[in-house]
């Protein structure tokens, strides 16, 4: 069988159990995996390398764990040319197929949970890193600590010469300043990311702003429909609903993202509220809800305080 065979002939439901097996940390992100499963399984099959994906169930010399489901590629491709090739299961593996697809499910998403993942935002932000008004103070302060270790090339590599208090002090009053911009560096990359991708009004933008940039820790996720037009909105509630964790913290904020044609009016937005708030998965939340025709699905992200 091929790999999209497989995907095309289980249900997602069916492999929880065996994607948790794999890694117990599984259950935070089901929904993403179950969002990459759509996506396989919606997507159309290329022409790849012919090379078979072999699974076999080995046992690891180092551990004393029971013998596991092993998955070789050999060689990895892009999702739509992995679908295309072989599954070849070693003949005295006895493994069910939905174990299997949940094995290559896991080694598939290793580097992300979707094709454009690894590279979401990366453009974006690079396109206006230059705005980033945290980023040239933090390499000006990098450079000063490694001036203070190498005045010149034949200071690499050696021991740090021995510095008097108030140079220790100045040095650690320089880490702890470049720490504190690198963490503001991010927050506003994420900032911007999303008054971007939202469309947000300047009025919104500056109170989001303000939540990111002077707010408690907090985690970020999102999530995507994956399906057909027109079923978006019942995709995302059945996907928070049956497979997006309980959060806990002591307040969040919930942006979705539409295109105006899949928004319809206030149906979009009663349901996100009702699919988060009925079961409480996330605390004291803000919602924020915004049309953006340059995207094709619907998308939300979540920001979650401690």
């Amino acid at each position: 069988m091929t790999l999209q065979e497989i995907f095309k002939s289980v249900r997602f439901e069916d492999m929880v159990k065996y994607l948790i097996d794999i890694e117990s940390q599984v259950f935070e992100n089901l929904y993403c995996f179950k969002e990459a499963f759509d996506v396989l399984r919606m997507m159309e099959a290329k022409e790849g390398k012919n090379i078979p994906i072999e699974i076999e169930r080995v046992i690891d010399d180092f551990d004393e764990e029971p013998p596991f489901l092993s998955v070789s590629f050999k060689v990895r491709e892009e999702w739509d040319c992995m679908l295309s090739r072989i599954v070849e299961v070693n003949e005295n593996t006895d493994a069910t197929i939905q174990e299997i697809a949940a094995t290559i499910l896991w080694e598939m998403t290793f580097y992300g949970f979707s094709p454009e993942e690894e590279s979401e935002g990366f453009t974006l932000v690079e396109q206006h890193k230059y705005m980033n008004p945290y980023e040239e103070q933090y390499f000006k302060i990098k450079q000063k600590l490694h001036d203070t270790n190498c005045r010149n090339r034949t200071d690499i590599g050696k021991r740090k010469p021995r510095r008097n208090g108030p140079k220790r002090h100045r040095e650690n009053r320089l880490k702890l300043r470049a720490h504190l911009l690198e963490k503001k560096m991010r927050r506003w990359d994420l900032f911007f990311r999303l008054k971007v991708q939202n469309n947000l009004d300047d009025g919104i933008a500056k109170r989001l702003h303000d939540e990111i940039m002077n707010g408690n820790t907090f985690n970020h996720c999102f999530m995507e429909s994956r399906t057909q037009l027109g079923d978006d909105i019942d995709y995302m509630v059945a996907l928070i609903q049956d497979y997006f964790p309980v959060k806990q913290g002591n307040k969040s904020i919930v942006l979705t993202s539409a295109p105006e044609i899949l928004s319809n009016g206030d149906e979009l937005n009663y349901a996100i509220r009702e699919a988060f708030g009925a079961f409480r998965k996330i605390p004291s939340p803000k919602y924020i809800f915004s049309t953006n025709n340059d995207r094709k699905n619907i998308r939300i992200d979540l920001l979650v305080f401690e």
